[in-house]
């Protein structure tokens, strides 16, 4: 019993699969932290230079001496952290065509734990989960299909990349399970902590934000008068959170997947978390069968063949 249990434990870390929703998870996470990196960079020196409203002083005072960090590498200088700003969108560029993406990911999550570093005030949710998908990028072999390389052997009717190895594939499943687990954990702590508030039991917490004009893209007062869907709402926010990583291995996986979409799109829409809301939604990616991955690309999204790559045999 003892080595079936641990057998199905390597199976489900170490097991080999299929490259294409490592390769899409790789290009939608690039494309979604490259916009808002790029937005950002056009207020680098007030984010990340002694010219801007957190001087290096009070770089940790910000933060409680139980938060800071044990090891900083934060930039000192102007000139620092522009090439840390320019680095960084270069990693990311990188892994949206699927260039060295390893490395790419490896260069890019310390330049970004870095910046985090310069000026925690401007960061949030989307900074924080863009830290795990770096570091789970530099085990995926997230280039063997939906990346530049890919694509050109695929035209020249060359075989598809693989590993020099088996260490490459293990590394790779395990940063697959590293970012699947790292989304379960996320939303099991984050319901969890949620039950420490009473409007999370009075299931008044979701009109304490659609109800607050100040931060809410739309008006959305008239749920005021439909208290059942507000608490219907908000329990089920709940019931999501704590069971996702629960449910999503079973065969509901696909209707909990549909309603974290449903749920994170009303986020995007309704206060604006765009990147935020997309970044969650690109692991889910991770989560998909890479046979229906492959027909919906190429049947409905029309992406060619080509594109994708040849399936890499596991």
């Amino acid at each position: 019993m003892i080595n079936k249990l641990w057998s199905k434990w390597e199976e489900f870390f170490f097991a080999p699969a299929d490259a294409l929703p490592a390769g899409v998870f790789r290009f939608l996470f690039a494309v979604n932290a490259f916009i808002m990196y790029a937005i950002r960079f056009k207020d680098w020196r007030f984010y990340f230079t002694d010219d801007g409203f957190l001087p290096q002083a009070g770089v940790f005072d910000i933060l409680p001496e139980f938060y800071r960090p044990a090891i900083s590498w934060f930039p000192h200088s102007a000139p620092t952290a522009l090439a840390m700003n320019i680095g960084l969108l270069i990693c990311l560029l990188l892994l949206i065509v699927g260039l060295v993406p390893r490395l790419a990911a490896a260069v890019g999550f310390f330049l970004h734990v870095g910046l985090i570093q310069r000026n925690y005030s401007v960061a949030y949710g989307a900074d924080f989960i863009t830290t795990f998908m770096f570091f789970s990028l530099i085990f995926m072999r997230s280039n063997r299909r939906f990346s530049l390389p890919a694509w050109w052997r695929a035209r020249r009717g060359l075989s598809p990349m693989l590993d020099s190895g088996s260490v490459g594939q293990l590394l790779s499943s395990m940063g697959v399970r590293m970012m699947q687990l790292q989304l379960c954990l996320i939303y099991a702590y984050t319901g969890l902590e949620k039950m420490k508030g009473a409007a999370w039991w009075d299931g008044s917490a979701i009109w304490a934000v659609v109800g607050n004009q100040q931060i809410m893209f739309i008006d959305s007062s008239w749920l005021k008068h439909v208290p059942l869907l507000l608490a219907a709402m908000t329990f089920l926010t709940l019931l999501f959170e704590i069971y996702f990583a629960v449910l999503v291995w079973t065969p509901l996986r696909k209707w909990i997947i549909l309603l974290g979409i449903a749920m994170h799109t009303g986020i995007a829409l309704s206060i604006g978390l765009f990147y935020f809301s997309f970044g969650m939604m690109c692991v889910y990616v991770l989560f998909a069968d890479p046979v229906w991955l492959d027909a919906t690309l190429t049947r409905y999204l029309r992406i060619p063949r080509s594109w994708l790559g040849a399936p890499v045999e596991v």
